[in-house]
């Protein structure tokens, strides 16, 4: 859990930077139409991920069903014989799949249980340690509580990278968008 949420921004990275590769060999191929084709079913498959699929993750799960945005892709990718483009494609679908998977899982409530019981118990023996001193008693369990809520907030924070004040964001999916809907410039 602890790394969780650098997982999914990873994934997310590398889904971005392998459309990109696609954007970066469609404008290497011959004919211009199947060019300007690759470009807009990224910008059509970016602006699914980012206006369909993003708000979605912060709910309920995601199938792992690939949509018919990738589908498409995957054929032009493959019409275009650039097996660049082809890896591309598959490296972005693999990176989808570890960003919903990652991204989806939870921490069940029996697991949340059993480390909410261990602090107890750790607030419990400190107590017992520190009997004598009533000051120190004190001192040792406000800082063991505060280290405890401190594990808490940050084991919350990277139970659900799409929820929250911390949450991760398709900045470089938009990044992507925006490259594939600008206009291409055409070398004479």
């Amino acid at each position: 859990i602890w790394d969780r949420s650098d997982r999914v921004h990873a994934a997310v990275i590398a889904e971005a930077s392998a459309l990109t590769t696609v954007l970066d060999d469609s404008e290497n191929l011959n004919d211009p139409a199947q060019a300007k084709e690759v470009r807009d079913m990224v910008a059509v498959y970016a602006r699914s991920l980012i206006e369909k699929e993003w708000p979605t993750m912060r709910g309920k799960p995601l199938p792992l069903t690939r949509p018919a945005e990738i589908i498409k892709l995957r054929v032009l990718a493959k019409k275009s014989g650039d097996p660049n483009m082809i890896d591309a494609v598959n490296t972005a679908e693999k990176s989808r799949e570890v960003r919903i998977r990652d991204g989806m899982a939870y921490m069940s409530p029996s697991r949340w249980g059993v480390v909410f019981a261990l602090a107890v118990l750790l607030l419990i023996s400190i107590g017992a340690l520190h009997g004598e001193s009533p000051r120190g008693r004190k001192l040792a369990l406000a800082l063991v509580t505060l280290a405890i809520s401190f594990c808490f907030a940050v084991l919350m924070v990277h139970a659900r990278p799409f929820v929250g004040q911390m949450a991760i964001q398709p900045i470089e999916l938009q990044t992507v968008l925006a490259r594939a809907e600008s206009p291409v410039s055409i070398p004479n």
